[in-house]
């Protein structure tokens, strides 16, 4: 990057700013092809997925106990 300033006495214009950027791609990645028609999912079939998801992860750390009718007390 070149950078050029310059003071003038020039009251309309009393400084003046250049700038030279020259950038060069060396590396880079290519991006994913964008997910057609067929790949994409509908709200529900999300929902579900989340609703499954979140199950599993209480069932793991609590057990059954948040959906036992059971008078247990959780631990």
């Amino acid at each position: 990057m070149k950078v050029k300033l310059t003071d003038t006495k020039d009251k309309e214009n009393p400084e003046t700013m250049a700038f030279t950027i020259t950038m060069k791609t060396t590396d880079s990645a290519k991006l994913p092809k964008f997910p057609a028609a067929s790949d994409v999912i509908s709200t529900t079939e999300l929902q579900k997925i989340i609703e499954e998801a979140t199950s599993s992860y209480y069932k793991s750390l609590y057990g059954d106990s948040l959906t036992d009718t059971g008078t247990d007390e959780i631990q």
